[in-house]
């Protein structure tokens, strides 16, 4: 990841008047400063996807590609020159093959993850009314990751803010036009989800997209609430995720920095909950008052419902952890020794090779690191862990799902 040149635009560029010195507030500078924040960020992405202005996803090694799928390098080697596989494309000494050449090879080698027939798809919500968590950097890598074992994923970003989207190349102001977001399904002027869905440039991952409309859709479901009859405002989202959840095997949920009708609907369409949590203090205090709202909200769900809303896995992720840091290693051990099994084995650290620069590259998608190699590599480390543990919590939930059957089957 080469260091960036500084953007230079124009005062011409930005739309900036002659007059932009103007000290005075009021509602035309704030606009102006909208505008000039959307100028800055289409010059940034311009330059960080050109030429073709498009995202790709980064091809893997024949050795990646081996470790990935699990199948000996020469088997895959043999297959390819017996079979009508990919032989992929020559990159200097490498071989190099897309993500949808690696499917292929999952599909020939029986090596598919997809959920076992009549289980439902695994839908996890990552959850924390407070900002700047690492709710959104969680929810994409997890997302990713997933796409790279071979699962087929949808991701939904339910914040209006869209920082899902853009990690996906997208501009939401002009990239994504409101209908195509989940707003008009909450506010019921489409009955489906299915057509907010849009492929990505990743293999097996779809997105439905957000932009700043989308928080119209707090107003909207209150609305709904009031003026439709036996209208059941959480439960939106769970009935559109229903009817297009055949497609998936995982659907990741990006939620608001807030516990609205938009974050209450992520949770009762979730059936496993991620919680990233940041070692600090006020952060630390702030989850305790979301755990205590997430309660109250899943009671009063309850009393509509007549039953108990039952999550299949509530994990907190200990996230921006800094190792050496007494403060964040003092309230890792509280959140720990209070949690116990609540909390996922592995940390999230802090680190630089896991910020998004200006190539608006996650982790997943770098094929080059400016820094110490050694720090992308730990961090790749500790991202592997955590989305492993993730991973084995949904295919723990399937299982208990055929078991649930079965004995269900036997007794009648």
């Amino acid at each position: 990841m080469a260091t960036p040149e500084p953007l230079k635009p124009s005062a011409s560029t930005l739309g900036l008047a002659d007059d932009a010195r103007d000290t005075s507030s009021g509602s035309a500078q704030l606009q102006q400063m909208a505008e000039t924040a959307q100028a800055l960020m289409q010059l940034a992405r311009t330059r960080a996807l050109a030429p073709s202005m498009e995202k790709t996803t980064r091809s893997l090694s024949l050795a990646e590609m081996a470790d990935l799928i699990q199948v000996p390098r020469k088997t895959i080697e043999y297959a390819i020159e017996t079979r009508s596989l990919p032989s992929g494309t020559t990159s200097g000494r490498k071989r190099l093959f897309t993500l949808v050449e690696v499917a292929q090879f999952r599909q020939h080698f029986g090596r598919v993850p997809h959920r076992p027939a009549g289980s439902a798809p695994c839908v996890i919500g990552v959850a924390n009314f407070k900002g700047g968590v690492g709710k959104t950097s969680t929810a994409v890598h997890l997302g990713q990751y997933l796409a790279l074992q071979g699962y087929r994923v949808l991701m939904v970003d339910l914040d209006a803010q869209a920082s899902l989207t853009t990690l996906f190349g997208l501009l939401p102001d002009s990239d994504v036009p409101t209908e195509l977001t989940a707003l008009p399904f909450f506010s019921g002027n489409v009955d489906s989800l299915a057509g907010s869905i849009r492929h990505t440039y990743w293999h097996a991952l779809d997105l439905i997209p957000a932009n700043l409309a989308l928080y119209n859709a707090e107003f909207a479901l209150a609305r709904r609430q009031n003026v439709e009859s036996g209208f059941r405002f959480y439960a939106v989202l769970k009935e559109g995720l229903d009817a297009v959840g055949k497609n998936y095997d995982v659907i990741v949920l990006d939620t608001p920095p807030a516990l609205g009708f938009v974050t209450t609907n992520a949770m009762y369409a979730a059936n496993g909950l991620v919680i990233p949590i940041t070692p600090a203090m006020m952060d630390f205090a702030s989850a305790a008052q979301f755990f205590q709202l997430v309660a109250e909200h899943v009671d009063v769900i309850n009393q509509h419902e007549g039953g108990d809303k039952r999550f299949r896995f509530v994990r907190l992720l200990v996230s921006k952890f800094e190792a050496n840091n007494k403060v964040h290693e003092t309230i890792e051990e509280w959140i720990r020794q209070g949690f116990e099994s609540a909390v996922f084995s592995k940390n999230m650290v802090l680190s630089a090779a896991l910020r998004t620069g200006p190539e608006l590259q996650t982790a997943y998608e770098m094929g080059s690191y400016s820094g110490d190699r050694r720090t992308l590599q730990r961090a790749m480390k500790f991202l592997e862990d955590v989305n492993g543990e993730i991973e084995k919590l949904i295919r723990q939930q399937w299982a208990h799902e055929i078991r649930q059957r079965s004995a269900a089957e036997a007794a009648a």
